[in-house]
């Protein structure tokens, strides 16, 4: 008998599987920010002569909606 039980015995895969997990933890903050930015709801979709935008804005009336285009980017 080798006196190693053999769930102490060195597993190479054990080793890895607690290295990326250790990886995944310091990278926590930066997945909590992506959580946490708020984006509308919205749909895009070709309407044949024009392309149609609908969002999602609970409590914003269309008043208090601002639209631009810069280049061929749609701020809202």
């Amino acid at each position: 008998m080798s006196g190693l039980n053999w769930q102490r015995r060195w597993d190479p895969f054990r080793d890895l599987q607690r290295e990326v997990g250790r990886l995944f933890e310091t990278l926590e903050p930066l997945q909590h920010w992506r959580l946490t930015r708020q984006y509308p709801a919205i749909n895009l979709y070709d309407a044949g002569d024009r392309y149609v935008l609908a969002a999602q804005l609970p409590g914003m009336t269309p008043e208090e909606v601002d639209l631009s285009i810069t280049g061929e980017t749609l701020t809202i």
